[in-house]
C-alpha cells in the first residue's frame, strides 16, 4: 500500500512568496499542495474543508496574522503540523509556544525549507503509526472481548525509537515542549515528537483535561487546588506536582474541585481556604 502524500496548505499574503513556496512544495515528491490563501481568516475555512496535515504559514497578514490563526487552531481535534515562514524573527518565541514544528525565515533558502519539511514527515508519519497501532490495540480488544467500559483504552506512544503502550492511569500529566510532549508517568517521563493538541485528540475528555494552553493533567491525579491569583489556581497532583489553571479556564474549578475531594476525601475547596485565610 502506498503512503498516503502529506496534505500542505500555503498560507501567505504575498503572491510571490506563495509562488515561491508551492514551487518548492512541488519538488518533494511527499507532499501535495492542496491550496493556497492570502490571510489567516480564509485559511481557517479552508482548513475545515481541506483538512490539511502542514500548513506552512506567513506571520504579517492582513484580516487575520499567522499567530491568530495558529492560535485558533491549537484547541482543534486534528490540528495540522506547523511551520511558519516569515521575514520577522521577533515572534519565534510565540511560534514555538504555539508548538509550531518550525520556524523560517524570509528570504526562504533551500538548506532551511526542506530540512524543516523532513522534520514534519518524520512527525506524521510517527503520528500515522501511533493511529494504526492504537486501531490495532483497539480491534485486539473488542476480539478478545478484554476492553472494558468507563476507561481510556491504552494510548501508544513512540519514544526513543520504539513503540510503548502506556494505561492511562498511569498518566500524571502531560506538557507541551516546543514540538514534543513531554508525559509525566508514575515511574517515568517519556518524551516524544508530537503536537499537544495532537495528543490530546488521543485522550478521552472525561478522564483527561486540558487546564493549560501547554498542559492536559489526569483528573483522576488530581489532590489539591489552591488560588494563585489574578483568576489562576495551583492544582496539585500525584506525585507533588504542580500544574497551574489558567483564568481562561476557569469553568473546570468545579470539576477540579469535585476530583480532589473524590481522590482524597478531605480536600477543601478554594472558597473556604480563602475565607479561613482572610
Amino acid at each position: 500500500m502506498s503512503t498516503p502524500k502529506i496534505k500542505t496548505l500555503i498560507v501567505d499574503d504575498e503572491p510571490l512568496a506563495r509562488e515561491l513556496l508551492a514551487s518548492l512544495v512541488r519538488k518533494d515528491s511527499a507532499l501535495e499542495l492542496v491550496g493556497e490563501s492570502p490571510d489567516g481568516a480564509d485559511a481557517l475555512a479552508k482548513i475545515t474543508t481541506l483538512k490539511p496535515d502542514l500548513i506552512l504559514l506567513d506571520v504579517q497578514m492582513p484580516v487575520m496574522n499567522g499567530i491568530g490563526l495558529a492560535s485558533r487552531l491549537i484547541h482543534r481535534r486534528d490540528v495540522p503540523y506547523i511551520i511558519f515562514v516569515t521575514a520577522y524573527d521577533r515572534y519565534a518565541v510565540k511560534a514555538f509556544e504555539l508548538n509550531a514544528l518550525d520556524y523560517i525565515l524570509k528570504p526562504i533558502a533551500k538548506d532551511r525549507f526542506f530540512p524543516a519539511v523532513e522534520k514534519a514527515k518524520q512527525a506524521i508519519s510517527q503520528q500515522r503509526i501511533y493511529e494504526m497501532a492504537e486501531k490495532m490495540l483497539g480491534l485486539v480488544s473488542s476480539l478478545s472481548d478484554t476492553g472494558s467500559h468507563g476507561r481510556q483504552e491504552a494510548i501508544v506512544i513512540n519514544t526513543g525509537g520504539k513503540l510503548v503502550s502506556l494505561e492511562p492511569e498511569d498518566i500524571i500529566w502531560i506538557e507541551a515542549a516546543n514540538q514534543y510532549v513531554r508525559i509525566h508517568t508514575n515511574r517515568q517521563i517519556f518524551m516524544m515528537a508530537e503536537n499537544l493538541g495532537k495528543f490530546a485528540d488521543r485522550l478521552d475528555g472525561a478522564f483527561f483535561q486540558r487546564v493549560h494552553r501547554s498542559a492536559i493533567i489526569n483528573l483522576a491525579k488530581v489532590r489539591s487546588v489552591a488560588r494563585k491569583g489574578s483568576g489562576a489556581h495551583r492544582i496539585g497532583l500525584a506525585g507533588g506536582q504542580e500544574v497551574i489553571l489558567t483564568r481562561s479556564k476557569a469553568q473546570l474549578l468545579p470539576l477540579l474541585l469535585k476530583y480532589a475531594r473524590s481522590n482524597t476525601g478531605s480536600a477543601q475547596s478554594t472558597s473556604n481556604r480563602e475565607k479561613s485565610d482572610g
